[in-house]
């Protein structure tokens, strides 16, 4: 029964690590987007 327990205390962790890596993925993607919006707003703009 403990090595059952352990394994899926084990599945949990890991799964829970994944997600929280996607999560900030996913804030460091929108991020980037919005800096490469304020870019090209800059770039677009007359010296």
């Amino acid at each position: 029964m403990q090595g059952k327990l352990d394994k899926a205390i084990g599945h949990y962790e890991r799964a829970k690590a994944v997600t929280h890596s996607q999560d900030l993925f996913d804030v460091l993607s929108v991020r980037i987007d919005n800096l490469q919006q304020t870019l090209d707003l800059y770039k677009d703009l007359p010296d």
